[in-house]
């Protein structure tokens, strides 16, 4: 949507569609993506906002499922404590098969080739094409 030319805009509400469609041409669009409102609180925030020092992952939700292991210390009393983690799981906004894209695009390997034969014995197996 094109802004309109105006300087300021006094006593109206704003009115947003949001529908179960796609927005824009990328699936991770979202309502403040799709009305730029995402670019005004970026400006709105490096105007006025007090610089915050934390991972740069904190509050975005494109962030993929992880898995960990190892040692974790905790202090307690002035005692070190020392425990295993054994599969730790942070878990991410974004889904980790298809990457918050909502789709998955894998090729069954199955469907083009038989691993059993050679290439002369018409391992190929996609339609239409033949080794002669």
């Amino acid at each position: 949507l094109a802004r309109p030319e105006v300087d300021v805009l006094d006593g109206l509400t704003t009115a947003i569609i949001v529908d179960q469609e796609r927005m824009g041409a990328n699936p991770r669009s979202t309502v403040g993506t799709a009305t730029d409102a995402n670019a005004m609180l970026r400006i709105l925030f490096s105007r006025l906002g007090k610089p915050y020092v934390g991972p740069p992952t904190a509050f975005s939700f494109n962030v993929p499922t992880r898995k960990a292991s190892g040692v974790m210390s905790t202090e307690k009393s002035g005692r070190v404590e020392k425990s295993v983690v054994q599969n730790a799981v942070y878990l991410g906004g974004m889904c980790p098969r298809c990457e918050g894209m909502g789709s998955v695009s894998d090729f069954d390997l199955t469907a083009l080739f038989d691993d059993s034969k050679s290439l002369a014995e018409g391992a190929l197996t996609v339609p239409g094409y033949s080794m002669d």
